[in-house]
């Protein structure tokens, strides 16, 4: 047995991130500039005829700023306990997703030789769990192996969930060469540490927030964090999905053949495709979570009737899903919500149901819809406080969502206003963006129709819907979110609404809070008590009114001087 080289002294912690204690034994990093000479660049005329960013290039810009400083900040691996250990290399074990990622390992020979000639280098311990399980270096425990090395120094990684673990391997081959198959095992590996590290967060109510992911699409800051674009970790994560599924080694082969090439050609590949068309990529989940996590659109698109009712049929047997009760003020006027369908196209920046869904659910935010949970209102109680107060009677439907966007298929609606007519225990509060569908719907006694309009430029479409809404469904509830109300607008007339909602906005996809003044509120309270509409102010001023329909107001002739106060 050999002992180690006398460069194992004096090893002090240095300040680099975990991503540079790769498996090399010198780093030999040099930095290069790149000046233009003078007068070498673009004339003032040139940059006067540069095109403006899009509203979406601007968009995907602050998405992706958004997702750097999650990913730069909240994601990074906890460091390693400095002090060095020195461990017999015959007794440390690869992690268990070491070689699932990145692969048996290529040759040691060269490793061999720099630590024949120069000794295991102390300044480049080997990252270690408490269990002796290797983080990093796994090559260089190898070639000490080889060595017959007596002992290596090490760093103890001390963790307390195996998604730390994961988190430090990934980051420790940051700087390594991959090849596409690696990228797209690390993608999947990734995914999988920053939804746990989500969940975590959840289950911990929000504390250690900084040592947490925060906003910002899973999909970016998977990307952040490995060095890839938003579109590359969708086609590798497509991959990693249609590889896990082959049985046949031929197609197997088909898909690394083409991944070797590049990325796109790998995604490209007739495999790959007819797994996505079979199986609907998107929102689809990675390996690691759950099946079964909704129809997409185009799937529902491209079954005939037969398959639609089987698969809502097949999904509803043996369904014991509950609505979700809400446990704080979010949503303050309905106790239950109920998302048979999740997801939205509309893309508004303040969202807050992206921003959840990113975070806690094993889906995307695209349009996916759920039939197990349309038993959900069945096998919901209602409250025994509904006596009382009629918001524990109330139920937000698709809070996720919008029921009615465009995208969606009427189909969906049916199947939701189907329940909301059987199971006539509950009201159902429906909010929309895209109002113009409202009138087309035959609604159920027991729900409350409304939509949303946070800016001026959705108020003339709003009333033109509810307005003819009204005049052929006289009989059923109308209701007006302005949340987040992001403008100072004026209504000539809400006659066509029971009651309004109003209110600012919460932090969200990076974006903070937001309280609209008080001079913008006040014209629409008196709007509203003019034309016998009751008002729910969710956020501003001391006095807030929280009327909704089935509660009565002491006062309904006249405004409470208190608001203009």
């Amino acid at each position: 047995m050999k002992n180690i080289s006398s460069t194992q002294q004096g090893y002090k912690p240095s300040n680099s991130s975990p991503e540079s204690a790769g498996d090399i034994q010198h780093n030999q990093a040099s930095s290069q500039t790149t000046n233009l000479p003078r007068g070498v660049g673009p004339t003032d005329n040139q940059k006067q005829n540069r095109q403006k960013p899009s509203k979406n290039q601007e968009h995907r810009k602050e998405r992706g700023a958004i997702a750097h400083r999650t990913a730069s900040s909240a994601l990074q691996a906890p460091e390693p306990n400095a002090s060095i250990v020195w461990k017999s290399p015959g007794g440390l074990s690869s992690h268990p997703q070491n070689e699932s990622i990145y692969g048996p390992g290529e040759s040691v020979d060269n490793l061999v030789e720099s630590i024949r000639i120069h000794g295991f280098l102390a300044q480049h311990p080997v990252v270690i769990t408490q269990g002796n399980t290797i983080l990093s270096g796994h090559l260089r425990v190898r070639a000490a192996v080889e060595l017959e090395l007596d002992s290596v120094p090490c760093i103890i990684f001390e963790t307390q969930h195996d998604w730390q673990e994961l988190d430090f391997l990934l980051s420790s081959n940051i700087q390594r060469v991959k090849t596409n198959l690696q990228r797209a095992n690390a993608v999947s590996a990734m995914w999988e540490v920053v939804s746990k590290r989500a969940k975590f967060r959840m289950s911990q109510g929000g504390q250690g927030k900084s040592n947490l992911p925060g906003s910002g699409q899973t999909r970016d800051i998977v990307g952040v964090r490995l060095g890839l674009s938003g579109s590359s970790v969708d086609k590798l994560k497509d991959i990693k999905n249609a590889l896990d599924s082959l049985d046949d080694e031929t197609k197997v082969i088909e898909v690394q053949t083409a991944l070797e090439k590049s990325i796109h050609r790998g995604w490209k590949s007739d495999p790959v495709q007819q797994f996505r068309s079979t199986n609907e990529s998107v929102g689809s989940p990675i390996k690691g979570e759950k099946t079964g996590s909704g129809i997409t659109v185009s799937a529902w698109k491209s079954w005939d009737a037969q398959q639609r009712k089987a698969a809502v049929a097949k999904a509803l047997v043996g369904s014991k899903m509950k609505m979700n009760k809400q446990h704080n003020d979010s949503v303050e006027w309905a106790q239950q919500t109920w998302n048979p369908i999740t997801g939205c196209l509309h893309g508004c920046t303040y969202c807050y149901a992206r921003d959840i869904i990113n975070k806690y659910a094993e889906y995307d935010f695209s349009p996916l819809f759920h039939p197990e949970r349309l038993s959900a209102p069945a096998n919901t109680t209602v409250p025994a406080d509904a006596s009382e107060d009629v918001r524990f009677k109330n139920v937000f439907v698709c809070s996720m969502s919008d029921l009615f966007g465009k995208w969606v298929p009427q189909e969906w609606i049916n199947h939701v206003l189907d329940v909301v007519r059987k199971q006539q225990q509950w009201n159902y509060l429906f909010l929309t963006k895209f109002p113009k569908r409202l009138p087309d719907q035959q609604w159920p006694a027991n729900s409350i129709v409304g939509a949303t309009v946070d800016r001026k430029s959705r108020v003339k479409n709003t009333m033109k819907a509810f307005a003819k809404l009204k005049a052929e469904q006289p009989d059923v509830t109308t209701w007006l979110s302005l949340e987040p109300l992001l403008e100072n607008i004026s209504i000539e007339s809400l006659k066509s609404f029971d009651f309004i909602v109003i209110g600012g906005a919460s932090p969200a996809n990076g974006l903070p809070s937001w309280t609209p003044p008080s001079d913008w509120i006040t014209g629409l309270i008196a709007t509203a008590f003019r034309d016998r509409c009751q008002v729910y102010l969710k956020t501003n001023g001391k006095y807030r009114p929280v009327n909704v329909p089935g509660q009565i107001r002491k006062d309904d002739s006249k405004p409470d001087p208190r608001f203009f106060g």
